[in-house]
């Protein structure tokens, strides 16, 4: 088993669905009133994160 990067963010070793559902849940809760406002602040919590991420948390909202 390898061992984990302490200088790497937690999410960073997470999957792309994992961190699309952590993202969908703050989007959730913050409730942005346009796309932009909420790609920002997906931006802003979570730096690291892919944009396919990002995107991907968008859609889950959208269903």
């Amino acid at each position: 088993m390898r061992e984990a990067d302490p200088t790497r963010p937690m999410f960073a070793r997470r999957d792309a669905p994992s961190i699309a559902h952590l993202m969908t849940q703050m989007l959730d809760l913050t409730r942005p009133g346009s796309d932009a406002e909420a790609l920002r602040l997906l931006r802003q919590a979570f730096p690291a994160a892919p944009l396919t991420a990002r995107v991907e948390a968008m859609a889950r909202r959208a269903r």
